[in-house]
């Protein structure tokens, strides 16, 4: 698949991205990065952009820990691997 270039608007700001993600999918990982920033910015109006950017990122960090816990658990159970299961 050939790079395209997309044009994102992320707390006010454009940006150009070279990519071969498809155009639709990198729209929603932007509004939801877009939605993340102006959450944490509407509760937090002193802090400066890129601090709301970090801040951003964290939140999405943990969500995706979160996430990676609950699957590794998932596989756990279904693999008969879960703590629980086990003989003592």
């Amino acid at each position: 698949m050939e790079k395209q270039k997309i044009v994102l608007r992320i707390f006010n700001d454009e940006y150009q991205i070279k990519t071969e993600m498809p155009e639709e999918e990198l729209l929603v990982l932007a509004n939801i990065v877009n939605n993340k920033m102006l959450k944490i910015a509407k509760n937090q109006s002193a802090l400066t952009p890129s601090k709301v950017a970090v801040l951003a990122a964290l939140e999405l960090a943990s969500e995706l820990n979160d996430l990676k816990n609950d699957y590794n658990d998932i596989i756990k159970i279904v693999t008969g691997k879960n703590d629980n299961n086990q003989k003592g």
